[in-house]
């Protein structure tokens, strides 16, 4: 692996990581998930 794979594979690990903890934010520190996430029950 070269280092453009090896930083590529580190920034897909950290989304997956902020994802699962819910913590994916947009430029202005504002939780994206609030905003994206639709219940499909209500």
């Amino acid at each position: 692996m070269n280092q453009r794979d090896i930083e590529t594979f580190n920034k897909a690990v950290e989304s997956l990581r902020q994802y699962r903890r819910y913590e994916i934010v947009d430029e202005n520190n504002n939780n994206l998930l609030d905003d994206l996430y639709v219940d499909p029950i209500e």
